[in-house]
């Protein structure tokens, strides 16, 4: 049955496992080893036949027999096919193509497409499928990725009871990942699954002539794996687990710009299946953004983001080094051409790792590259599954700090600790404010008060008036569905002098600070010094009883230094609520390092990222720095030198000078050069005049 199998896949999938077979020789890590393959949880090395789900039960391919495997440690073999609801589920051999499908009229009807192997699910032992909907326009395409959970051990990649990979799937009682009925039931006319929101075919809803792609999630790695990876191997928890995600994804992407040959508009969406999904991950399919713009070059593409904003704690980085997803491997569906060692075929960046770098970064990378593209989050402030994946990778929920988080009445910091940096609310408005700082032209947000979840998804919220008071009418361009449509209507100009510019459909310049003024809540994203990009970054804020001899025992500096920045007559006398300078602020130079900074200033790359961490100068990669930054430091003065190398006290100065032209065989001031000088090279003056403040 697996021969015959074999003989008659989709000609693409035949490609694809070619392709699929050259994975294992890439080099994750970039150390120049190959990653052994998998060793497995003691399964059968050979491929079994995935079930097929008929309608009411998993059943065998070939025999149509009622039909079940469990966990594999070789992904099962599956055919392409394309499916339908009539008064059954009817499925065809082969993935149609657009002309092919069946459309509605008057309300949403999705077709079910199976790209076959190598496309699968997580444990290896359920097949991959996509929806499509053809719309009234074809020309303007939703690509929704519904995130179904990232998983990163053997926890949450298998236990059923703690698993976050295709959490969805177990709504309908479905231990294994797939692709659950939570997608399966879209197919039918009821219930009402993936018609509601933006998806929705109501009156209200601009987007409702829109074609519709939606892509679930099955792997745990938020659609951008590609790789097999086994955890706690010989042990009685060991699973095997299938990040294929980037596969999976490429196949619906790949199918997607095959049969949408016209397109002017994609917005893509990351998000859930429902308002009620504990899914986390969505923002995966930012990654895409640039393969598909690449793709597509005279379309306007946007990518949305709801309810998952890729804040993670500190621990995140130990979690994923070894890249067990193998991001670092993913390719791009360009099948027919790719060459394994070319990187323009890499999903993502050749520089990114998962573990180090953030989707922050990916946004100014992609930004960059394609000046045309812009981001969006939508987000609540207190989500609960969110806030969860933060905690769990070394987050806390609440980190007591006086600048954008809160300690509660009549809490007091103990002397020398300065809080905040694991807090949730503090770390999300740190986010938001630094992505509109570092690119204003190419991100927005909407974020709301309580813990919605997957906002897009829902009608209610999607089509709320943020007014809570009836009698007053609900405001032109007040929704969320009125703010995703100007975002996705929104245009990136770029002159021949390579000048970004920002307009709306109508041709009227838009604002870079709207985010601010009408789609996200300003409360939301206070106490954060600086967040508005209007001041000094280096600011703190003065807690009760503390003063510069106190503070000074936070920044590892003494109370002289921050009495030289402050410019204070009294050392001990300072209100509570009143803000300070712990710091010199730094704006990095064009090409210099951290290594080069932290020897300059005579401190460590590691106390600079520490100094500023979840502060809006965060470095979330030393090795990102461009100029331009601007970040803190505490210098070390008696280890100090300025840019000629030399020290810039004058103690040390006048020491290192003699030591200098005693060893050169002395001299009348060979060297020698003014005091005054040599400080102001040292970078401490306005930013705009020198560097360093």
């Amino acid at each position: 049955e697996i021969v015959a199998m074999a003989r008659s896949p989709s000609p693409v999938a035949l490609l694809l496992v070619l392709v699929a077979g050259s994975y294992a020789q890439q080099d994750p890590m970039g150390d120049g080893m190959d990653p052994p393959p998998p060793p497995g949880c003691g399964w059968p090395k050979v491929a079994s036949a995935c079930p097929v789900w008929d309608g009411l039960k998993y059943v065998h391919p070939d025999s149509n027999k009622e039909y079940d495997i469990s966990q594999q440690d070789v992904p099962c073999v599956s055919r392409s096919a394309t499916c339908r609801w009539t008064s059954t589920l009817l499925c065809e051999p082969g993935m149609k193509t657009l002309d092919m499908l069946q459309s509605g009229t008057n309300e949403k009807v999705y077709n079910q497409l199976k790209p076959g192997s190598p496309a699968v699910c997580g444990h290896g032992n359920r097949e991959f499928s996509f929806f499509v909907n053809k719309g009234a326009d074809t020309s303007k395409v939703l690509v929704v990725f519904a995130s179904g959970g990232m998983c990163w051990d053997a926890e949450s990649c298998g236990n059923p009871m703690f698993r976050s990979m295709a959490i969805d799937a177990l709504q309908g009682k479905e231990l294994a990942p797939a692709v659950g009925a939570v997608f399966t039931n879209a197919l039918r006319s009821t219930p009402a699954n993936l018609k509601g929101g933006i998806l929705s075919s109501n009156s209200q809803n601009m987007f409702s002539t829109w074609s519709v792609v939606v892509i679930p999630d099955c792997t745990g790695d938020m659609g951008i794996g590609s790789r097999s990876y086994t955890y706690d191997a010989g042990m009685p928890t060991c699973i095997t687990a299938h990040h294929h995600g980037g596969v999976n994804t490429g196949l619906a992407m790949h199918w997607m710009l095959e049969n949408f040959i016209d397109l002017d508009q994609v917005l893509l969406i990351g998000t859930g299946p429902n308002s009620d999904s504990r899914a986390n991950g969505g923002h995966g399919i930012a990654f895409w953004s640039t393969y598909i713009k690449s793709k597509a070059e005279n379309a306007n593409v946007r990518t949305v983001i709801d309810s998952s904003m890729g804040l993670f704690g500190p621990a995140w980085k130990t979690a994923m080094a070894m890249d067990m997803w193998g991001t670092k491997m993913a390719k791009v569906p360009d099948w027919e051409t790719n060459d394994m060692e070319d990187e323009e075929d890499l999903l993502l960046p050749s520089e990114f790792h998962i573990a180090n770098d953030d989707i922050s970064y990916f946004y100014e990378w992609a930004s960059a590259h394609h000046p045309t593209l812009s981001f969006m989050d939508v987000s609540s402030i207190q989500d609960p599954e969110q806030m969860k994946t933060f905690i769990a990778t070394g987050g806390m929920d609440h980190d007591c700090c006086l600048d954008g988080c809160d300690c509660g009445p009549g809490v007091v910091l103990p002397r020398g600790e300065r809080g905040g940096r694991l807090d949730w609310m503090k770390t999300r408005k740190v986010a938001i404010l630094r992505r509109n700082q570092r690119m204003p032209l190419h991100y927005r947000s909407w974020v709301s008060s309580g813990a919605n979840r997957f906002h897009l998804m829902d009608s209610t919220l999607f089509f709320r008036c943020p007014s809570t008071d009836p009698n007053v009418p609900c405001a032109l361009g007040s929704t969320l569905h009125d703010a995703i449509w100007e975002f996705a209507n929104s245009y990136n100009t770029v002159a021949q002098d390579g000048t970004v510019g920002l307009r709306t459909s109508t041709g009227v310049s838009a604002r870079s600070d709207t985010y601010l003024d009408r789609y996200t809540c300003t409360a939301c994203l206070a106490g954060i010094p600086d967040g508005f990009d209007v001041g000094d970054k280096c600011l703190a804020t003065m807690g009760a009883g503390e003063n510069l001899f106190t503070v000074a025992e936070k920044y590892h500096t003494d109370w002289m230094a921050l009495w030289s920045l402050n410019g204070d007559e009294t050392l001990d006398v300072r209100p509570a609520g009143t803000q300070y300078k712990f710091a010199h602020e730094y704006q990095v130079q064009a090409g210099e390092t951290m290594d080069e900074i932290a020897a300059r200033f005579g401190t460590t790359v590691e106390a600079v990222l520490d100094l500023n961490y979840n502060l809006i100068t965060h470095i979330q990669n030393p090795e990102r720095l461009k100029h331009g930054d601007r970040i803190c430091i505490v210098p070390d003065f008696h280890r100090t030198m300025d840019r000629q190398g030399n020290p810039v006290c004058p103690s040390d100065r006048q020491r290192y000078l003699e030591t200098a032209l005693r060893e050169e065989g002395g001299g009348d001031g060979e060297g020698r050069m003014d005091t005054q000088e040599g400080m102001g090279d040292a970078g401490m003056e306005r930013p705009m005049e020198r560097p360093m403040r």
